[in-house]
């Protein structure tokens, strides 16, 4: 979802007691109580708790999918969050880069997996933590150069 922090961080219409008895205890923020507004990341976030909770696989088969289609020389999936994903990545012969550097103090599991995956699953990774915007573009684009993706 695209938008700026300020966005995705202001509220939505709905309250976490529009849905508080359907939310897991442990996937609540310990800090809302049901008269609190939901984000638009927290109420995005329960979306796809759901979505993943009836499949796991339910946004990373349609991009996939979509990618192999188009047969474009080059696709860049610029957001992977479970270690699944970075499994069917590999499995179309795909690489993963990890960015080291956290972009948001966000509790939530989506924010948090990628953490505990064994670091062996990456094909790179970039310490990011003290770089601009333009030196991690450099240093991706050095990893894909090197792998003989940039023509």
């Amino acid at each position: 979802v695209y938008g700026t922090t300020e966005q995705k961080t202001s509220d939505t219409l709905y309250k976490w007691g529009d849905f508080y008895d359907t939310i897991p205890k442990r996937y609540r923020p310990k800090t809302v109580t049901k008269e609190n507004y939901m984000t638009v990341r927290q109420f995005l976030q329960y979306v796809a708790d759901i979505l993943c909770s009836i499949n796991e696989e339910c946004f990373v088969t349609p991009t996939l999918r979509m990618i192999c289609q188009e047969q474009s020389a080059l696709s860049l999936i610029g957001d992977v969050r479970k270690e699944i994903e970075i499994d069917r990545i590999h499995e179309i012969g795909g690489k993963v880069i990890l960015l080291t550097r956290k972009t948001t103090e966000d509790t939530n599991r989506t924010e948090k997996e990628l953490e505990t995956v064994d670091r062996i699953k990456f094909d790179a990774i970039i310490d990011n933590q003290n770089m601009t915007i333009n030196d991690r573009n450099k240093a991706i684009y050095s990893v894909m150069n090197s792998w003989g993706l940039i023509k």
